[in-house]
C-alpha cells in the first residue's frame, strides 16, 4: 500500500519509488557501477530510515496489522541490502534482480 492518510508517509513512499525508478533507469541504461552503487547506497539507507519512521506511526497509532506490516519492511530490507552486496562484489546482473525488486515493492511499501 503506498497511499496512506499520513501526509509524511505518502511523501516518503513517492521519494522511495523515485528512487526504485532512479535505479532502474541507470541499470537499464547501463551506467557504470559507481553510479549504480551510488543509487543503491541511497535506497539501502532512506528504505531503512523510512521502514523506522513507518513503524513510529503505527506504533504510536496502534495500527491492527503492524507485526505483519513489519515483517514485509524487514523483507522488502533484506532485498535491499542483499541487492546492494551482491551488486557490489559482482554477482548480480542489475537490470534482472532491479526489475524483479521493483515488481516486488509495488504493494509493499
Amino acid at each position: 500500500m503506498l497511499s496512506t492518510d499520513i501526509e509524511a508517509i505518502n511523501s516518503q513512499h513517492r521519494v522511495l519509488v523515485a528512487l526504485i525508478n532512479k535505479l532502474c533507469d541507470a541499470a537499464n541504461d547501463g551506467l557504470d557501477k559507481e553510479v549504480l552503487g551510488d543509487v543503491l547506497m541511497q535506497m539501502n539507507g532512506y528504505t531503512a530510515w523510512h521502514f523506522a519512521a513507518e513503524a513510529g506511526y503505527m506504533t504510536a497509532y496502534w495500527y491492527p496489522c503492524y507485526k505483519e506490516h513489519a515483517q514485509q519492511h524487514k523483507k522488502l530490507m533484506e532485498q535491499v541490502m542483499d541487492i546492494r552486496q551482491q551488486f557490489e562484489i559482482g554477482r548480480i546482473a542489475m537490470t534482472m534482480d532491479v526489475a524483479f525488486f521493483s515488481h516486488s515493492t509495488d504493494s509493499s511499501i
